[in-house]
């Protein structure tokens, strides 16, 4: 029998649930995407059909590749569970995938300038955003400040303004910075593109090979904020 062959990538950061099965050259062999009310009814279907579309069967499968976040609270965590779930039962290694950092380096594919500096923004609701700052020297990803949720104000990126810094804005969670950074030195891209489970293949061939992987029982996502629960306005009569 031959070994484990494919990767199954998942991405559930943001309402956006997609998931897809790349080979060992990254290469990505079928891929599912949808916006999703209930990303827990939405994923195994997904998975199934992804998989299934293409012959590969879960047993074929060397490990499973989950979005770290940050992001929405419960989409991370079906996420996560459902990635943990397959994980066991396979008897396969768990590998997580930094979110910001992994659309950041995206984007840097696409519009590559070593001297930016490289902010992705995904929506926290209101006026906040979670983000991260990354830089490119030579092609090497570096983390100039950790993802961290962040209230945007008009003054947000003065101090890198100041010091001449070129910053490029991305993320769909970018469009709310738009008219408040219009006018200052600030460029924005794929403000409207949310992180989907392609993004993750070359991060996760990368892991496996070097066997950076997770420890199942321990792993929790990035959350970086508590859940956003509402108490009910209903009056209950007893």
């Amino acid at each position: 029998m031959p070994p484990p062959a494919f990767l199954l990538n998942i991405e559930t950061s943001n309402k956006m649930c997609s998931v897809c099965v790349c080979d060992f050259d990254g290469q990505i062999l079928n891929s599912k995407v949808q916006f999703a009310d209930s990303h827990a009814a939405a994923l195994m279907p997904m998975i199934d059909k992804c998989l299934s579309e293409k012959n590969i069967l879960y047993t074929d499968l060397a490990a499973v590749a989950v979005s770290n976040g940050p992001g929405s609270y419960t989409s991370l965590r079906v996420g996560v569970s459902t990635a943990k779930g397959l994980c066991y039962s396979l008897e396969i290694p768990l590998i997580a995938i930094d979110s910001l950092k992994m659309f950041a380096e995206k984007v840097f594919a696409t519009v590559k300038d070593d001297n930016a500096i490289y902010c992705p923004m995904f929506d926290a609701r209101r006026m906040e955003v979670y983000t991260g700052f990354y830089t490119f020297p030579e092609n090497r990803t570096e983390t100039i400040s950790p993802p961290h949720a962040l209230i945007l104000t008009n003054n947000s990126f003065d101090e890198l303004i100041a010091e001449g810094k070129k910053i490029i804005l991305c993320g769909f969670g970018a469009e709310k910075a738009i008219s408040m950074f219009e006018n200052k030195n600030i460029a924005f891209y794929d403000t409207d593109i949310f992180p989907t489970a392609d993004m993750m293949c070359s991060d996760a061939v990368r892991f496996f090979r070097e066997k950076n992987f997770v420890d199942l029982a321990d792993y929790a996502p990035l959350y970086l904020k508590p859940p956003n629960i509402t108490v009910s306005k209903k009056i209950i009569f007893r």
